[in-house]
């Protein structure tokens, strides 16, 4: 029996995101959590994607881009069953509904027999809601809107270690936008051109300190538009605790810290933990990794 295997990974928010060479731009980092999408035959009935299409009607509606791009027939359209696994929390900033989109649009094109780069991902993400970056292997600066690459690192990050506290509140990012956005944006530009340039220092001179540097004032400038509880009594705890610092999603309500393996004293950090009183804000923290993004083809 024909089988498709695609997964795309999620994300524990951004490195950095802001106004930036004339636009608004991020750097994402994928983490060991992903959306996972299989096609199997329908054998002699015909399936009808109903499941999809009720409980996660953006990637249905990335299913039909895809249709419309191989120019599928009727009958092509229901010659498979598609179903959609994913342990990542909806709109907390984790990248859930981009990991989705990506999957399903490169395991329906694969099932009729199209590859589709990641740039064309991005693009076909990108008609739908604003997008993030972990759809290219490599990591870049792009366009969350456009899809549009800036440039990609030479470098990439080290595999840093982190432990994710998951907001409580909900925010769908399509529809968070307030019209203010993009002048706001731009008030913190200057702010985020220094972000950016030390976040490519401490690639290039192999710090993740400076990577840390430049998440947090990216995510200082974050602040204004989705203030996150308790933020820098949390990052002082996580510097207290063996942290680089932490990073948040900047259209979500989750944040990250990041340590390298084996840094962080979680015996300490859990008892500061205890005594935060934002910490009812915030689900119970779980450990993840940070691994490189871009789609895997299992099948």
């Amino acid at each position: 029996m024909k089988q498709i295997i695609s997964s795309c990974p999620g994300s524990c928010g951004e490195w950095l995101q802001g106004w930036l060479r004339g636009g608004e731009k991020l750097i994402s980092y994928a983490i060991d959590s992903f959306s996972r999408v299989t096609l199997e035959e329908a054998g002699h009935g015909l399936a009808d994607h109903q499941w999809l299409k009720r409980h996660r009607p953006r990637a249905f509606q990335m299913m039909e881009l895809i249709f419309e791009e191989v120019k599928a027939s009727e009958k092509d359209r229901h010659s498979f069953h598609v179903k959609l696994e994913s342990p990542l929390p909806l709109a907390k900033g984790m990248a859930s509904s981009t990991a989705d989109l990506a999957a399903v649009a490169d395991g329906v094109a694969r099932w009729f027999g199209m590859i589709l780069s990641p740039e064309k991902l991005t693009k076909l993400c990108v008609q739908l809601e604003p997008t993030d970056s972990i759809i290219h292997p490599q990591t870049c600066l792009m366009d969350p809107l456009t899809g549009e690459v800036s440039f990609y690192f030479e470098q990439e990050p080290p595999p840093l270690e982190l432990l994710i506290l998951e907001g409580k509140k909900d925010i769908v990012t399509a529809s968070s936008r307030k019209p203010d956005h993009f002048e706001k944006r731009k008030a913190y530009e200057k702010e985020m051109e220094q972000a950016l340039k030390w976040f490519q220092t401490g690639l290039q001179e192999k710090k993740p300190s400076l990577l840390a540097k430049a998440a947090w004032i990216s995510a200082l400038g974050n602040e204004a538009f989705y203030p996150q509880p308790g933020l820098r009594d949390i990052q002082s705890l996580a510097l207290e605790s063996g942290a680089l610092g932490l990073n948040v999603s900047h259209s979500g309500s989750t944040l990250g810290l990041l340590f390298e393996p084996e840094a962080l004293d979680e015996e300490r950090f859990s008892k500061g933990w205890q005594v935060l009183s934002c910490r009812h804000h915030y689900q119970p923290p779980k450990r993840h990794r940070m691994i490189a993004g871009g789609i895997r083809r299992e099948k």
